[in-house]
C-alpha cells in the first residue's frame, strides 16, 4: 500500500464524517486485523444516509442531499476517490448507515505478506 494513499482515504473519510456529525463532533476510528486483512472503520453518530441512497455513495458527482451538500462544500468525488484508491491496493470499501444514527465506513486490505531476508 502506498502510504499517501492510505493517508488520502482517511482524510476523505474524516472528512465526510466530520461533516455529517450535526452538533455531536464524536468520530470514531477503530483498526483491527481480521484472518489475512486489516480492518480500518471509521464511525460518525450523525444524520446517516437513506438506504435508498446506500447503492450510489460511491458513485462520482453523487450527493444524497443536493441543498445541503453545497452548503457543506464537496463535490461528490470523495468516496469515489476512496474507492479507487483502496481497489487500486487490493483492497474492499464499504458503508453502512442509519439516518439519524450515523455512518460507518469500513475499509478492508490484505496483510502484505512478511518477507525473510
Amino acid at each position: 500500500m502506498v502510504p499517501h494513499q492510505l493517508e488520502q482515504i482517511l482524510l476523505i473519510l474524516l472528512d465526510n464524517a466530520m461533516k455529517y456529525s450535526n452538533e455531536r463532533y464524536i468520530i470514531k476510528v477503530e483498526g483491527t486485523t481480521r484472518e489475512k486483512f486489516v480492518e480500518l472503520k471509521v464511525i460518525d453518530f450523525g444524520i446517516g444516509i437513506p438506504e435508498k441512497d446506500l447503492p450510489y455513495v460511491f458513485d462520482r458527482f453523487y450527493r444524497v442531499d443536493k441543498a445541503r451538500s453545497r452548503l457543506q462544500g464537496g463535490t461528490g468525488l470523495g468516496l469515489a476517490i476512496a474507492k479507487r484508491l483502496a481497489e487500486c491496493n487490493l483492497g474492499q470499501i464499504s458503508i453502512t448507515s442509519k439516518e439519524n444514527e450515523g455512518t460507518t465506513v469500513t475499509v478492508r486490505f490484505p496483510l502484505a505478506e512478511k518477507r525473510v531476508p
